[in-house]
């Protein structure tokens, strides 16, 4: 009406008190209820520690329903390495997180920028780390540059191998990380089978797909 209006909204569980002094110091009437049991509601992810900025991304796509399983700290370092490995430039890495350590410190940031710039700074991190170890400094600007204009065949050495004149040593590497991943995302459909009660499609969606990939391994060693 002109003078009464009501409406339905979603609160986590420990805002609940904070709600009622709202509502009780503007004399609403309100009533508060559990959810049912397959009702589907909002999902509010946090997360803890240094999984907490990569939740940007699981934001990004989409988050899960309130019976799925959060995946962000399953993919938190899997992000962290492959977006190190990808870029593999200690000079950029060194570069982005300083840029993003400085606009953290010049700006305060919330929410998902926060997040994202901090998720950055750690990508930075893991950037600089495969950079040493693949030898990428500017990619081959420093051997370039001082050949060019100082004749010279100085050059930094990486602390493994170097993956242009070394590409089958990446390759490799590269898939055992991947059958990794696949793996554990694997292992956490079977798990998230499990606890709905579908064992029996864990074992024959997830398990025989182990013995598969692990036999075809098997076979080509």
């Amino acid at each position: 009406t002109k003078t009464a209006f009501y409406f339905d909204g979603w609160m986590p569980y420990d805002a609940e008190a904070a709600v009622r002094s709202v509502l009780e110091e503007n004399k609403c009437y309100y009533e508060i209820a559990a959810p049912a049991e397959e009702e589907d509601h909002p999902v509010l992810l946090r997360q803890k520690g240094l999984a907490e900025p990569f939740q940007v991304i699981t934001d990004l796509y989409s988050t899960p329903s309130v019976r799925d399983l959060d995946p962000t700290p399953y993919l938190a370092p899997f992000y962290f390495i492959f977006f190190g490995l990808m870029l593999s430039d200690a000079a950029y890495g060194l570069i982005l997180s300083v840029a993003c350590f400085i606009i953290k410190k010049k700006f305060r940031l919330e929410g998902m920028m926060k997040q994202l710039i901090t998720m950055f700074f750690y990508c930075g991190i893991s950037t600089a780390f495969w950079g040493i170890l693949f030898g990428g400094y500017f990619g081959n600007a420093i051997s370039v540059i001082a050949s060019t204009f100082f004749h010279s065949d100085f050059t930094l050495p990486p602390v493994w191998f170097d993956p242009v004149s070394d590409p089958m040593t990446l390759l490799v590497f590269s898939l055992i990380l991947g059958a990794i991943h696949l793996f554990a995302g694997m292992g956490l459909q079977a798990y998230q089978l499990i606890c709905h009660g579908q064992v029996l499609d864990a074992i024959f969606d997830i398990f025989l797909w182990y013995l598969l990939l692990i036999g075809l391994v098997l076979f080509g060693i």
